[in-house]
């Protein structure tokens, strides 16, 4: 998959659109569509898209991989499922939390998370249209809503500039437990098996696979902190799961057991990985508490995604 850059010669102007949705829990909206349209007549690049993630609750929570996303300009999706919003991110594409105090005397505070998702391309936008979110919310039982607001940052391009025949266009699939089950321990399992629609290419054009990124999260939905959402720490991600790996014709990726927070850096949370991903090719992978651990933590989710591109007719 080779495609020439397209330059653009003229001038640009930066860009910045922003929308905003609020969400109970259980519930998908899209947010005011005419607040990310380009107001003008030409084309717009895209250059990143920065998701803030506010919740009332525990100072600790991070709802920004409890909240799924996912995008599509015009007829193209960039993703075939929806996509936890902490995993289109690596750590180093986050601020850290904004906390404010709700009142004199509750513990409880509002945290906003902001995760901010470089491109691995810019996307173009052609006039009229829009680059479109889709945000959903799993059921919980903290009784309070979520508010996304949803940014890019990118350049106007001029009505004049030719625009070309194909355009390269991101990719995300991600692999992670039910939706219905992150809140119910119970309902979780200590081993995980990714299928062949997960950690996958569903296109029938190939993609250029940039990275794996990998979290896990820690869920306590019990008085008097419902709803609770932390991310595991690399140190504990490492001690608890562990990691195999093989591609579409069974060849091993992952041949022996490693720890999932050495897979996936540290620092970044992500596992650079650049390899050609034919149609409809995928990774099988296997996550599983380690041998020792009695009991197993029920309440831990893993959770990974691969980021890409692929090549699009424009016109």
């Amino acid at each position: 998959m080779r495609v020439a850059p397209f330059f653009y010669s003229k001038p640009t102007t930066p860009l910045n659109l922003s929308a905003s949705v609020t969400l109970a829990a259980g519930q998908r909206a899209v947010p005011d569509t005419r607040a990310l349209e380009n107001p003008f007549r030409g084309s717009a690049l895209i250059d990143a898209v920065t998701f803030t993630v506010s919740k009332i609750g525990n100072q600790n929570s991070d709802y920004s991989g409890m909240v799924l996303c996912r995008f599509r300009v015009g007829h193209v999706e960039l993703s075939p499922t929806d996509i936890p919003i902490s995993l289109f991110t690596t750590s180093l594409q986050s601020y850290p939390a904004v906390e404010l105090a709700v009142g004199p005397t509750t513990p409880f505070v509002q945290v906003s998370v902001c995760r901010r998702w470089k491109l691995p391309v810019p996307l173009l936008v052609p006039p009229g249209a829009a680059l479109v979110p889709s945000f959903f919310r799993p059921i919980d039982s903290s009784g309070v809503d979520v508010t996304v607001d949803v940014s890019y940052a990118g350049r106007y391009l001029d009505s004049s500039e030719p625009l070309p025949d194909k355009i390269q266009v991101p990719y995300v699939n991600a692999f992670y437990p039910p939706p219905e089950g992150w809140f119910n321990g119970d309902s979780l399992n200590t081993f995980y098996l990714s299928g062949p629609r997960t950690l996958a290419n569903l296109l029938d054009v190939p993609v250029r696979v940039q990275r794996f990124i990998g979290r896990v999260y820690d869920i306590t939905d019990t008085f008097p902190f419902l709803g609770n959402v932390v991310e595991s720490s690399a140190n504990t991600s490492t001690s608890l799961f562990s990691v195999l790996m093989k591609d579409s014709y069974g060849r091993e990726i992952v041949k022996d057991s490693v720890g999932f927070g050495a897979l996936f850096d540290v620092i970044r949370r992500s596992w650079t990985f650049s390899k050609i991903l034919g149609p409809r090719e995928h990774y099988l992978m296997n996550i599983y508490n380690t041998p020792g651990f009695n009991p197993p933590q029920p309440n831990r989710i893993p959770m990974v995604s691969i980021i890409g591109i692929r090549e699009e007719n424009f016109r």
